[in-house]
């Protein structure tokens, strides 16, 4: 580009010259500088206006090119179909809430979904309540009403006290502890403290019926966890095995065996199921041993349990007991203290002569079984050795009963003091048959069953130096008839000396029936209603006296306590408070026939230097099957004579004299009426004995 030159004109616009003819063009100049950048162009929405329907889209540039500004006709839709179930139409709403007046003032005089009132905001609600306050009705009515949670005394229960009276007259206010239970059931019964070491185990005359359907035989018998009685057998068409016909049945009773429901399968098997017995286990388990027959030989010892105090049980599993030939049982499980579980089972080597019993443990709760011992050698003795029934004996060893039916049918019995390692060498108790049966009784003895070989009947027997000698054998249930046998026994200690018992007896080889039935260890009344007394000697004829001692007592009214006193050599005693009215009550026994009349005689003792006077009251009432206890002479109340002031030493006071001898048994209440004013020893008494005297 040449150097810029400053050219100026001077134009004289007064002068009027006139313009001469366009020059020609002259030449292109040179291509100047590229010019700053300019402005970026924009655009903006200016209306946007609805057009008619059907039209089309309109924009228009009302601005610049660089910078436009856009004015949008846009046509409304075309209208859409009727809508369902919608409210009524509002039509188009624009702009804000304020400017839809009508809805702004309806909305304006609405509450919130959530709000409160004030009482004066109810129409009528405080004069409403006003009213209620002074309604007379309604306060009356109120005001005979007691809380919720209130209490009451005896004397605010019509009639409680007599009934009380009556049913501790009955002896029904002893609670039974239940073994393996965690309940406690009160029955309406005499008490049954259990036999002093006596042998007095008396049979009960009535029984129930469990199961009379085919042939039901074999039973076993469980106290459940809710106090429940549980009876299971082997059910099927004949006593001899065949396959598939055999089941487990189980039937429940919730009143002591006086009732039993509908029965029900608790195992089956495509072989035969036979033999259950059953046991409850510390962890409240019930378990169930069988064994499973082919219709010719035994197929081994299964167990199951049942966690629903046996509504339903698990599947059947095998104890592994290597017998070569076949394997059976006939026996509970039984837990040992430290937990482990011992099973027994008996069978046949191949080609042996005889039958051995033998016996498992298992450590994990029955999931598996080991150390098999065994416990009867039928090869070594040249015997048999079957149906073997383990317990603990009252020195808390391990004792299995074995039938032997080579030679002399006789029951044997083997002893281990190691949890079931060694064994002793097998001992004859009795000569009988069938599966023998057993149980330890709390009061210390041994009761064993079995079926008597004379009559095949079921029959008892009882030990109290345990297992070394046993009584002379009783019979329990009717004999059964020509071609009948008895056909096992499962027993169970309920309460002290209240012993249940489901057993079968044949009437032939295709109908059998289980029964249900009590033993009495001591004396009472079962729940079945037997009336279990204490006999006299049979060789009574010329005594003059009888005595129940305190341990034969419960305490039934107040808190006597049964004791020793201090530095005297009586046994236990029943200590009576001075301030108040205790009681005790027990059963007489049946007393010698060569007696017309008796007196009942107090004798007792002071437990302090006192010399005030004793109050004391005696009730006999006469127990008979089927009815409430008749009195069999009036409440006696006797004051004794002033106490000697010297501890321990004895005093007699007769309470009832010229009483008639009755032909069923006594209960006896004795109290001591520390309320009342004749009595005014400040000091406990210790009752030693109740005495019954020949009168005439």
């Amino acid at each position: 580009m040449p150097e810029s030159v400053e050219v100026v004109i001077h134009v004289d616009t007064s002068v009027d010259v006139p313009l001469g003819q366009p020059g020609t063009p002259g030449a292109p100049g040179e291509p100047g500088d590229d010019g700053a950048q300019g402005p970026a162009g924009t655009i903006t929405v200016g209306t946007v206006t609805t057009g008619a329907p059907g039209t089309d889209v309109e924009v228009e540039n009302v601005g610049t090119a660089s910078a436009a500004v856009l004015n949008f006709t846009i046509p409304e839709g075309q209208p859409g179909e009727d809508g369902v179930g919608g409210g009524g139409a509002w039509g188009s709403i624009t702009g804000t809430l304020t400017d839809q007046t009508d809805l702004a003032t309806a909305l304006a005089g609405k509450s919130d979904t959530g709000h409160s009132h004030a009482q004066s905001d109810v129409t009528g609600l405080t004069a409403a309540l006003d009213a209620k306050a002074d309604d007379t009705a309604v306060t009356t009515a109120l005001a005979g009403k007691s809380d919720v949670g209130h209490t009451h005394t005896a004397s605010n229960v019509t009639d409680f006290n007599a009934a009380a009276d009556a049913r501790v007259a009955a002896g029904i206010t002893e609670k039974l502890d239940i073994i393996g239970g965690s309940a406690a059931i009160t029955y309406l019964a005499a008490p049954l403290p259990g036999s002093p070491r006596s042998g007095n185990v008396t049979a009960g005359t009535v029984s129930t019926t469990v199961s009379d359907d085919d042939h039901s035989a074999f039973p076993g018998l469980a106290l459940c966890g809710d106090g429940s009685l549980l009876a299971v057998w082997r059910q099927g068409p004949s006593h001899t095995p065949s396959v598939g016909d055999g089941v487990i049945r189980a039937s429940r009773s919730v009143d002591f065996g006086v009732t039993w429901g509908a029965s029900y399968v608790v195992a089956s098997d495509s072989l035969d199921v036979r033999d259950p017995t059953l046991t409850v286990l510390s962890d409240g388990r019930i378990a169930m041993t069988v064994f499973k027959h082919d219709g010719t030989t035994a197929d081994g010892v299964f167990v199951a349990f049942s966690t629903d105090q046996g509504e339903t049980f698990g599947a059947l599993s095998a104890v592994p007991f290597t017998f070569t030939d076949w394997t059976a049982c006939s026996g509970p499980i039984v837990e040992l203290a430290n937990g482990n579980l011992v099973v027994a089972g008996y069978g046949q080597n191949t080609g042996a002569t005889f039958q051995s019993a033998r016996v498992m443990v298992s450590t994990d709760g029955g999931m598996s079984w080991s150390g098999e011992v065994t416990i009867g050698n039928g090869p070594t003795a040249s015997r048999h050795y079957q149906e073997p029934y383990l317990g603990l004996t009252p020195a808390g060893g391990l004792l299995a009963m074995l039938r032997s039916d080579t030679g002399t049918l006789t029951i044997y019995k083997v002893v281990s003091t190691d949890g079931g390692a060694t064994w002793t060498v097998p001992a004859s108790v009795i000569a009988a048959t069938g599966r023998p049966a057993w149980l330890t009784l709390r009061s210390g003895g041994m009761v064993l069953f079995m079926r008597r070989t004379s009559d095949l009947a079921h029959a008892f027997i009882t030990s109290w130096d345990n297992g070394a000698t046993w009584t002379a054998a009783s019979q329990l249930g009717a004999t059964p008839p020509g071609g009948g046998q008895s056909t096992y026994v499962q027993p169970v200690e309920l309460a002290a000396g209240l012993v249940a018992v489901v057993r079968s007896t044949e009437s032939g080889s295709t109908a059998s029936t289980v029964s249900f039935s009590y033993l009495g260890d001591g004396k009472g009344v079962t729940p079945l209603g037997d009336v279990v007394p204490v006999e006299a000697p049979a060789s009574s004829s010329g005594w003059t006296q009888i005595s129940i001692t305190p341990s034969e007592f419960m305490a039934v009214t107040g808190s006597p306590s049964l004791a020793g006193l201090t530095g005297v050599g009586y046994p236990p005693v029943w200590l009576f408070d001075p301030l108040s009215t205790e009681g005790i009550m027990g059963q007489a026994p049946l007393l010698p026939s060569d007696w017309t009349t008796f007196d009942i005689v107090l004798a007792w003792a002071p437990t302090t230097t006192n010399t005030g006077t004793t109050r004391w009251q005696v009730i006999p009432s006469n127990l008979i099957v089927g009815q409430l206890p008749s009195s069999g002479a009036a409440a006696t109340n006797v004051t004794t004579a002033a106490a000697s002031g010297t501890i321990g030493i004895l005093q007699e006071t007769t309470a009832l004299a010229g009483v008639s001898r009755p032909t069923n048994p006594l209960v006896i209440r004795v109290f001591r009426v520390g309320a009342d004013g004749a009595d005014t020893n400040t000091g406990d008494i210790g009752l030693v004995a109740v005495i019954f005297r020949k009168a005439s």
